[in-house]
């Protein structure tokens, strides 16, 4: 929430924006039930996390450890 809100984002918009930047993402599977949810999806495609977001996200989802 903090780093959506510091970004002027959801948390699916953020969550999905992490994704694309992860070189050990292929392809995330996105579904949408109404439009404003396509919306969302498709202006995390223009979002750009820095490095100390990224750095926060890897540490919250602890990707890396496993």
């Amino acid at each position: 929430d903090e780093i959506g809100r510091d970004l002027g984002h959801g948390v699916p918009q953020v969550a999905l924006a992490w994704l694309l930047a992860n070189p050990l993402v292929t392809a995330p599977i996105v579904g949408a039930n109404s439009v404003e949810q396509l919306r969302g999806s498709l202006a995390a495609v223009e979002l750009q996390l820095g490095g100390e977001e990224m750095e926060n996200l890897n540490h919250l989802s602890d990707w890396q450890s496993r």
